[in-house]
């Protein structure tokens, strides 16, 4: 039998950011479909709930994060599509908690996305004489 290692949800987003491509890395924590005669409100408020518990967890281990917001507020990573954000940075990048609010479905994901390589340019001149 395999068994599966548990990891806690910080430790996971480390591991997400330093797999990650130049593009980032990001799993679906949870997701709801909306169907038919479905108290959606309950559904929000119940991931809004999870959310909030997450970032709890995540900044029990990481500390304070350095950008807590939503979508338009100043701070949230262009690159990121989601409504409302946690994120926290260190010198390899950002790990982040978000949650996407759609008409249809509503979903937690977490994810890294490293900072962006600075290409310096390199000129090859001609030796002068």
């Amino acid at each position: 039998m395999n068994a599966v290692e548990i990891k806690p949800l910080a430790q996971m987003l480390e591991d997400l950011l330093y797999d990650a491509s130049d593009d980032g890395l990001e799993v679906c924590l949870a997701e709801a479909v909306c169907d038919d005669g479905a108290d959606w409100d309950s559904v929000r408020a119940e991931y809004q709930y999870r959310y909030n518990r997450a970032v709890n967890v995540v900044c029990e281990l990481r500390g304070e994060p350095n950008f807590v917001g939503l979508r338009h507020e100043s701070g949230f990573p262009p690159w990121l599509v989601a409504d409302q954000a946690t994120c926290w940075s260190d010198a390899a990048g950002v790990v982040y908690l978000a949650l996407r609010d759609g008409a249809l479905s509503i979903c937690m994901v977490g994810g890294g996305h490293p900072h962006p390589a600075k290409r310096e340019a390199i000129t090859l001149l001609p030796p002068s004489e």
